[in-house]
């Protein structure tokens, strides 16, 4: 049976105008009502998505920053940090200033960029939180860091990677949740190390974890769980490590997993 459920945000919990569905709230509830556990996996830092675990109950913990940080709901408790050092922090900021890529930090739960751009715009407009401009003093922070994030078009991101994990490969791990970005955390942080951690702390088996998601960053997850589900919207290498795949963020896709593999498999119990 499962007793825990861990959903991606943006392309798994939400539809593409950023909203949840009133059948997957009602579903969340139903989870709850089975004392099944429900939580999100998110590459998103904690601030953004925590108003998604607000309006559906969520009171264990959520996996935020492709899983560089578990922090509770309701008192802010954490239960996981793993942070980017300095010394590689500034070597990326460096090296995205040399050759004029856009990139953003995360501090303490608060978005840092250079200068006010389409980029910081558009990001802050889609998490819905404030960015703080630091001008060429930006490139030069010394502090741990949560998560970095270098946004580009996609045709320019093969070749920015390699040359990030030239540089930084042993200490950073770069994945994607969209087309136009590379994620770096540390290199021992993903959302799979993530649910382990969380499937301990609720005493529950990762066999009787379910994962669902639509990206990149979510493969390490769904490879973990022991029911790991690829939305109808991810692209064919996600589908293809799945063990199970579902419709898209557009059709309730995590509604109609959850009703499939946990309702109608407890009433066959």
């Amino acid at each position: 049976m499962i007793k825990l459920i861990v959903s991606d945000i943006d392309g798994t919990l939400i539809d593409d105008d950023l909203n949840i569905s009133p059948k997957l709230q009602a579903t969340v509830e139903r989870l709850k009502a089975q004392n099944i556990f429900f939580t999100l996996a998110t590459g998103r830092m904690f601030s953004s998505a925590l108003p998604f675990a607000q309006k559906l109950k969520v009171n264990i913990p959520i996996i935020t920053y492709n899983g560089a940080l578990i922090q509770d709901t309701q008192q802010g408790t954490q239960l996981f940090s793993k942070k980017i050092s300095p010394p590689v922090a500034r070597l990326i900021l460096q090296t995205c200033k040399t050759n004029n890529w856009y990139v953003q930090c995360y501090i303490d739960d608060k978005l840092y960029v250079a200068n006010d751009c389409a980029y910081a715009r558009q990001y802050s407009s889609l998490a819905g939180v404030p960015f703080y401009t630091l001008g060429d003093d930006f490139f030069n922070l010394s502090l741990p860091q949560d998560k970095m994030l270098i946004i580009a078009e996609p045709e320019q991101l093969t070749a920015i990677q390699a040359q990030l994990v030239s540089l930084a490969g042993e200490e950073i791990c770069f994945t994607s949740s969209k087309s136009k970005f590379i994620e770096c955390v540390h290199r021992d942080v993903n959302k799979g190390v993530a649910i382990k951690k969380l499937a301990d702390y609720l005493n529950v088996d990762l066999d009787e974890v379910m994962a669902v998601g639509d990206s990149f960053n979510d493969v390490e997850m769904l490879k973990t769980a022991g029911l790991g589900i690829a939305m109808g919207n991810a692209p064919t290498p996600v589908k293809n490590i799945a063990k199970a795949i579902t419709s898209s963020n557009q059709d309730d896709g995590l509604a109609v997993s959850i009703e499939k593999y946990v309702f109608n498999y407890n009433k066959r119990i």
